[in-house]
């Protein structure tokens, strides 16, 4: 009973509409962190506990895949597969002047509906490329661990990709596995990595030796889906009680950028908002089909210009042992098959051996040409991606704000754009770890009256359960607005 007393006559940024309905909705379920770490150009074959020391003794409590691949041959590409679960045929993105359409909903964005902090702290994550995945760079420049920290202490959840760049003062292993070892003691001393899911992965393979060889000879135009440029590594640490693996196991099944996303998902039990193409990499059962990879790339010359304009691609699909490399340029097809287990550095091109393999490989690989997007966007985007609409913007509080109870002398009222003869939902978050809860009430307007809030609630219930977060959006629509913070200060 004492729990619908909390009243959360939520002033300020919806003290009280938080109010009453606050206790309908209670959650005690802890919602995990994300990390996700990429590296550059590090491939599979190049790893080892001689040379990552420190990273080799923290996967005994995690999981390695040794079957994983990166999608493309640009790193840009392949980061936007991690951040949306978009294939390459999905995204548009194939060069740095290229990015997702913003109409589309993605997965960061659904994370921030659920009270997700979304987070990148790198200059160069503010690329072109990188925009409308839901990414937000609050600021640069901030260190890791501080940004981590005070987001653990305020116990909301978030979502943080960090990107360890090779340059000439960090590019060995030794330097990036010290990097990784710092890390590794905060996320323990922190208590953290029990609140944390971690993930670690590359952009991609190593591909010096392909740049250098790559404009030698039209055969050599298919490295840049070779093994040695898109097999790279994958770790997954999971909190212990995420109990649906075995710590310290090697999975060998294929795997892929787009499994990601599914496979946080799954874990945080969110339903997407389209149908991913990636599997969740921690099933309850693994399945008895068989697994495939596929893969895009522009075909092209390092150096070519004007690469958003390539009428040429390189296409990759495979179905363990058989691998099929397929290029498309000025309606001139070569094709290219490897049995990578009997022939793993793809010196033989047996594809004039097995032309019926190949039939069955090209046409599973046509099917998902046939959605191919080429461009930032186009009229006739996939049509399982939802659109967005018009989204509401807070008129009164404009931003998040901090208030003591000094500060609420007047009766509040909170204010949004819109139609004002329209009805609206009002979701609303508060407190933190197993004081968390939400919900949601109806509101008639574009204004939501809150009045006075007594200093008995405001010690009671506003005080133990702040932060407070709302959001609004239009009943027919599912377009929220902003999330706006309030925190109640004594």
């Amino acid at each position: 009973m004492w729990r619908r007393l909390l009243f959360i006559s939520c002033s300020v940024c919806l003290f009280a509409a938080l109010s009453f309905y606050f206790v309908k909705t209670w959650h005690k379920s802890k919602r995990l962190n994300i990390i996700l770490i990429t590296t550059e150009r590090v491939s599979y074959d190049r790893l080892s506990a001689t040379n990552y020391p420190h990273l080799f003794s923290a996967a005994r409590s995690g999981v390695i895949f040794q079957g994983h691949r990166a999608i493309s041959g640009q790193s840009e590409t392949n980061i936007v597969s991690l951040l949306t679960g978009l294939t390459p045929f999905e995204s548009g993105v194939h060069s740095k002047d290229q990015s997702v359409d913003s109409n589309h909903i993605l997965p960061l964005e659904q994370l921030e509906e659920k009270g997700y902090a979304v987070a990148g702290l790198q200059e160069f994550m503010r690329s072109v490329s990188f925009q409308n995945t839901g990414l937000t760079i609050p600021a640069t420049g901030l260190d890791l661990q501080f940004w981590l920290a005070q987001k653990h202490k305020k116990g909301l959840p978030f979502f943080l990709w960090e990107h360890f760049a090779s340059n000439p003062h960090n590019s060995s292993a030794e330097n990036f596995d010290k990097w990784f070892q710092g890390l590794w003691e905060f996320l323990n001393k922190s208590g953290l990595l029990q609140q944390t899911i971690l993930i670690l992965t590359a952009d991609q393979g190593d591909g010096q030796h392909i740049r250098d060889t790559f404009a030698q000879t039209p055969a050599s135009k298919k490295n840049e889906l070779s093994e040695k440029n898109v097999r790279i590594p994958l770790f997954i640490w999971l909190p212990e009680r995420q109990n649906s693996y075995k710590r310290g196991s090697v999975q060998r099944q294929p795997s892929s950028h787009i499994d990601i996303i599914p496979t946080l998902f799954s874990i945080l039990n969110i339903d997407p908002h389209y149908p991913l193409k990636g599997r969740d990499l921690f099933p309850e059962r693994l399945s008895d089909q068989s697994l495939s990879w596929s893969a895009m790339t522009v075909s092209k010359n390092y150096a070519q210009k004007n690469l958003h304009y390539s009428d040429a691609f390189l296409y990759g699909y495979m179905e363990p042992p058989w691998k099929l490399l397929l290029k498309q340029s000025k309606n001139i097809e070569t094709v290219w098959l490897y049995n990578i287990d009997s022939d793993p550095d793809e010196k033989e091109n047996i594809a004039s051996i097995h032309p019926k393999k190949v039939t069955q490989l090209t046409r599973a690989l046509k099917k998902q040409i046939a959605l191919e997007v080429t461009g930032p966007s186009r009229p006739n985007d996939p049509p399982f991606l939802k659109k967005i609409t018009h989204a509401p913007f807070w008129i009164f509080p404009e931003k998040n704000t901090a208030y003591a109870y000094e500060d609420l002398a007047r009766p509040f009222v909170l204010e949004w754009s819109g139609n004002k003869d329209a009805q609206y939902i009002l979701h609303y978050q508060a407190g933190a770890r197993d004081n968390f809860f939400e919900g949601e009430l109806k509101v008639f307007g574009t204004r939501k009256y809150i009045g006075r809030i007594s200093k008995k609630h405001w010690e009671k219930y506003l005080l133990p359960h702040s932060p407070f977060r709302v959001r609004v959006k239009m009943a027919n629509s599912d377009t929220w607005s902003q999330w706006i913070e309030l925190e109640a200060k004594k």
